[in-house]
């Protein structure tokens, strides 16, 4: 009885957690979208009640849309470039490919994004090397030396 009731505890909570990582993007999307077309919906108003020559409520009604249209894309194309992962700094080193600028066991330099690093390994690498960062701790990186296959699909 009491494994049943835990059980039924842990799907309901996995079926919650399943709704706020579906409903998370779909209300940051919608969000950008309002603060976006807000602008646009209130300059079409004023238009139409200042009764504007040449803006006819069928022209305005498709601006709308068309503008609404475009600013839910903008908001889309927003809400995929928050989730990418970041292409500088500390995070967007880690997993990248760089080469040593000379032989080292235990410490020494390698190039990664065209910067230099100090670089610390566990194993020997030699001059002209490639590497792959694993970490950053301040201005020093972990590496680990490529084997030649990992290497030839390594781009620097």
């Amino acid at each position: 009885m009491f494994g049943t009731k835990k059980a039924n505890s842990l799907i309901a909570k996995e079926r919650i957690q399943r709704r706020r990582s579906l409903l998370r993007p779909v209300g940051i999307v919608t969000g950008l979208t309002l603060l976006f077309t807000a602008d646009d919906w209130l300059l079409i108003f004023l238009a139409r009640e200042l009764q504007l020559e040449g803006f006819s409520d069928p022209f305005l009604a498709a601006a709308a849309a068309l503008l609404t249209v475009a600013n839910a894309l903008l908001a889309v194309a927003i809400f995929r470039l928050m989730r990418k992962k970041p292409m500088c700094g500390a995070e967007g080193l880690v997993g990248e490919t760089g080469r040593a600028l000379e032989s080292f066991s235990g410490t020494g330099r390698v190039a990664v994004h065209g910067e230099i690093w100090r670089a610390r390994a566990l194993a020997h690498v030699t001059k002209g090397q490639k590497v792959r960062v694993l970490s950053v701790r301040g201005l020093e990186v972990d590496v680990r030396p490529l084997s030649s296959e990992e290497a030839a699909g390594a781009s620097t």
